[in-house]
């Protein structure tokens, strides 16, 4: 069993333990632990099947270390724990996925494995003796610097068809750049309407979403 927290930035320790609890010794060598990331592509069609559509699998990373070597080949019975600190390097990439329903699904993630390394080999003794889970690995934030954000807006106000109009400016300020859920969002407005004879009745804001893929 592997115990410990599953979400990490690049950078961070990854940080567990590993309990054993044998009722009998087993003969192995080492206690493993493995870290494995894997990216999955699947080009599919629309209203396919996973199953029967092309889909590529490839490990990019595979991390390994011997947490504990055990005296004579034998790992002993009752319960053990052994804990282990595994650094994520900087530059891994981060989990995503990505499920298009036109054409494609991407995903990386990655999974823990704590394994026994039997003395002697066997399909029954391998099976007991290894336990994984999945980890989550993301970037890490970067701050971004708070500015003033501005702008200027220029409008034709009045006249006829665009006949006689005048020119109003309004100069929009915002007191930053990056705002969080429950910010309040302050807009400073200067309108110079000078050059008009006709009066702006009000100021409309909104606020729009964009994003990318």
């Amino acid at each position: 069993m592997i115990t410990g927290p599953s979400c990490y930035y690049t950078g961070e320790k990854i940080v567990g333990r590993v309990v054993l609890d044998q009722k009998e010794d087993f003969k192995g060598t080492d206690l493993v632990i493995t870290i494995i990331g894997t990216e999955v592509t699947n080009l599919k069609k629309i209203g396919e099947d996973f199953g029967q559509s092309p889909t590529d699998s490839q490990q990019f990373f595979h991390g390994q270390v011997v947490l504990h070597k055990f005296e004579n080949h034998i790992s002993p019975k009752g319960r053990n724990e052994y804990e282990f600190e595994i650094r994520v390097p900087e530059w891994l990439p981060a989990c995503s996925i990505h499920n298009s329903e036109y054409a494609i699904y991407l995903k990386t993630s990655y999974e823990i494995i704590a394994q026994v390394m039997p003395a002697v080999q066997s399909d029954n003794q391998l099976k007991g003796f290894k336990d994984s889970r999945p980890i989550y690995i993301f970037s890490k934030p970067k701050g971004v610097p708070r500015v003033d954000v501005k702008d200027q807006i220029s409008t034709k106000v009045g006249g006829l068809m665009g006949l006689g109009a005048k020119v109003s400016v309004m100069d929009v300020k915002l007191d930053q750049n990056q705002y969080y859920n429950g910010d309040v969002c302050r807009v400073n407005v200067v309108c110079d309407n000078s050059a008009s004879s006709v009066d702006v009745k009000s100021f409309k804001l909104k606020l729009k979403r964009k994003v990318f893929a």
